[in-house]
């Protein structure tokens, strides 16, 4: 994030954006040669006779993984929204293409600096990954409601900064949020879900930012959008989850009531009081 902005505005100048793009996946197929040179550094004997489920599927009864996959999947669509339009944004308020490229470098370096800071953070004894995580979704929200109100660029620059901060913490705190609702043993099949949703998020979130500019010619409204779908998936997080007795009550209730019908079918079932009732 710090040198990639600096990198394409440079290779812009001496390719067409195809040929910039080719250069950028050239680049990027490394990372494949790094991964094949990584290695476990315990090798588990394998035995025939056990044979280990890879695929797991029950997280999806855990309420608490369900609202993260729906916090994923909004957050994802909000904030390609605001990477596919916060350089030209930069760009029609009168600013150049360099100093556009400095807001987004501002942002990697705000990312990374935040990575460390959310690390450290989920470590304290008085803060939950989960409710930080949520936290910082909201401010991500706020400030991406007030960017089209920042125009002036020093302005702007504090927003990259704050977006890439706030927003470090979706791959700092996602892991022990994970360990928390599954588990160790359930953690990596939760995570591969998770990149599903988050992928989904992302493809539907960029086209629908230049769809969004295309009816509009205005950038305004995608960052209005962005800031509420940012919102609205912090706020699936701070739903509070059903207690084990709260959901053996609700099915209490449920069963009674299809009993009552069953025995008076002449009758209205919704004034009927359970001794389960929960307020």
């Amino acid at each position: 994030m710090l040198v990639y902005p600096f990198l394409i505005q440079a290779l812009m100048k001496i390719y067409t954006w195809r040929q910039t793009m080719v250069v950028i996946g050239a680049v990027m197929l490394n990372g494949l040669v790094c991964g094949s040179l990584l290695f476990s550094s315990k090798q588990i004997p394998h035995n025939p006779k056990h044979k280990k489920k890879v695929l797991h599927l029950s997280m999806f009864k855990k309420e608490n993984y369900t609202k993260l996959c729906i916090n994923n999947i909004l957050f994802a669509f909000g904030l390609s929204i605001v990477y596919v339009h916060l350089p030209s944004y930069v760009i029609s308020v009168g600013y150049s293409e360099y100093e556009a490229a400095m807001v987004m470098s501002a942002n990697g370096i705000a990312c990374f600096v935040g990575r460390i800071v959310y690390g450290a953070l989920a470590q304290h004894p008085e803060l939950t990954p989960s409710r930080l995580y949520a936290t910082s979704f909201m401010m991500v929200g706020i400030v991406t409601f007030l960017c089209p109100v920042w125009t002036n660029y020093y302005y702007l620059v504090t927003y990259g900064a704050l977006f890439g901060l706030f927003t470090s913490c979706w791959g700092a705190l996602l892991p022990p949020i994970l360990v928390e609702y599954l588990g160790l043993h359930r953690m990596s099949n939760g995570y591969g879900f998770l990149m599903i949703y988050e992928a989904v998020g992302t493809l539907v979130g960029a086209p629908a930012a230049g769809w969004i500019y295309d009816s509009t010619s205005d950038y305004s409204t995608s960052f209005y959008l962005a800031g509420a779908v940012t919102v609205a998936s912090s706020l699936v997080m701070l739903i509070p989850p059903l207690t084990k007795q709260q959901q053996k009550i609700k099915f209490k209730n449920a069963a009674i009531v299809v009993e009552y019908v069953a025995i008076e079918p002449d009758k209205d079932a919704s004034n009927l009081k359970t001794d389960y009732a929960v307020n």
